[in-house]
């Protein structure tokens, strides 16, 4: 399977599929998405700050996205750190970035415009 492919199977439904790698798979496209826009190469907090700018996109989820960002670098670089990460906090952080990323998905105009261009994904499709 070559990466275009492998990134269109990410957006399919698969059974039993490990959540911890979804949401942190799917936070890293809404990052690469971001910043791609922005163009800003380096910081996906930069990229958010320079999307809230612009009037074309400053309404646009990018709270949700930054929140969405919040969550997956405390998933990522807190994980062993952070005694509060329970695996009870831990199954409650991947819902939360689940249920963001279906918000962002479903209604970012941002990031359907992108994979759509980028992708040919509709990503209203994403469950």
């Amino acid at each position: 399977m070559d990466h275009p492919e492998w990134i269109k199977n990410q957006f399919k439904k698969v059974r039993g599929r490990a959540w911890y790698r979804d949401v942190i798979i799917h936070a890293s496209f809404i990052e690469t998405a971001t910043k791609s826009v922005a163009k800003e190469r380096n910081s996906f907090d930069c990229a958010i700050k320079i999307l809230k700018a612009s009037e074309k996109y400053k309404d646009d989820k990018l709270d949700e996205i930054e929140r969405l960002r919040k969550l997956r670098n405390r998933m990522i670089h807190d994980l062993l750190k952070d005694k509060e990460l329970t695996n009870e906090a831990i199954i409650k952080t991947i819902r939360e970035m689940k249920k963001i990323l279906k918000d962002i998905y479903h209604n970012s105009v941002l990031i359907q415009e992108y994979f759509q261009k980028h992708r040919g994904i509709n990503t209203k499709d994403f469950n």
